[in-house]
């Protein structure tokens, strides 16, 4: 009886042993993004899926409706990793218990804590600047030290803006409300309004083309709109200049709270912020890299004022909202 039960479970352990574990078997992530350039990331990550011999599956929503397909457990499949496109609307998914803890000690060696959310819940994937353009007939680098100089009224008609619905103009508001307060930033805000050219233009792409239009002499744009990353061509007109500290807005990515593979959605982020694929991805979509090792002396830090966390001013985006409707900024 004795040999019979070694023999029984040995042929036990043998027919374990042919299985693979279950969860070893990942075959799909599943990535909610919002791209306009919706070809661009299956692109990229055909280089994980030839790495690792992992699909990556992509689904698609405007900025505002994958955050809240993620909060409100909307979708299916459900989200594995949630790319956002705003430090505002990462902020908004941890907040609301959508994201599971970012455990990994390669974002946390690769990126910098100040691009990182401060519960641990996410990391940015790239970062980009607001820089202030000119016209170099008419001003120079030294009269732009910061972004509320914007308000004074020496810059009547000669200002423009996009829209401020747009989520790096609602953040840097939020910004502004943080380090100043409600009342100072809307007084700044305002000064803003009374310097416009022209009424706020729908998108940063429109803002630019006035700028080089020469219809406006001085505007806010993202640095990856401008493309004015290193000194200007001497046969233009327009420069930039990136105030210090400047004002981030970010790409961050997260693990979902209801991931069906949290491991392997947490991997996938580790590769996104892997030396190579920072160097890629960030010269596609015009952005800084987010690890730091990639960055080269050229690059901006990504050092916010005060030495705060990206997403410090995260939670004042509906006062930014209600700040910019006091102000008649649309």
């Amino acid at each position: 009886m004795r040999f019979l039960l070694s023999v029984c479970c040995a042929i036990a352990v043998a027919s374990c042993g042919e299985q693979e574990p279950t969860h070893d078997r990942v075959e799909a992530i599943v990535v909610y993004a919002s791209y306009a350039d919706e070809a661009y990331l299956p692109a990229l990550f055909e280089g994980y899926t030839s790495e690792t011999g992992i699909r990556v599956s992509l689904r698609y929503a405007d900025a505002e409706e994958i955050i809240e397909n993620v909060i409100e457990k909307r979708g299916s499949p459900p989200a594995d990793v949630l790319l956002a496109d705003s430090a505002d609307g990462i902020w908004r998914a941890g907040d609301a218990g959508a994201l599971l803890p970012l455990v990994s000690e390669l974002v946390e060696e690769r990126v910098p804590a100040q691009l990182r959310g401060p519960d641990g819940y996410w990391t940015a994937i790239a970062f980009r600047t607001t820089q202030i353009l000119f016209d170099t007939q008419q001003f120079s680098a030294a009269d732009f030290g910061r972004y509320e100089d914007l308000a004074q009224p020496h810059f009547k008609n000669m200002l423009c803006l996009s829209s401020s619905s747009l989520a790096v103009n609602r953040s840097l508001i939020a910004n502004l409300i943080r380090i100043h307060g409600r009342r100072p930033a809307e007084i700044i805000v305002r000064g803003w309004m009374q310097n416009l050219a022209l009424p706020p233009y729908k998108t940063e792409t429109d803002l630019l083309q006035a700028i080089h239009a020469g219809t406006c002499a001085v505007g806010l744009v993202s640095s990856s709109e401008s493309g004015l990353r290193q000194p200007r061509d001497e046969a233009s007109r327009i420069a930039a200049v990136t105030p210090s500290p400047a004002h981030l807005s970010i790409e961050a990515a997260g693990v979902n709270r209801h991931a069906r593979q949290p491991e392997a959605a947490r991997a996938l982020i580790d590769w996104l912020v892997s030396a190579a694929v920072q160097e890629r991805h960030a010269a596609a979509i015009a952005m800084y890299p987010a690890n730091a090792a990639v960055r080269g002396q050229d690059m901006p830090s990504p050092q916010q004022p005060g030495g705060s966390n990206v997403a410090a001013a995260a939670w004042l985006s509906e006062d930014a909202v209600k700040l910019a409707e006091r102000a008649a900024y649309r």
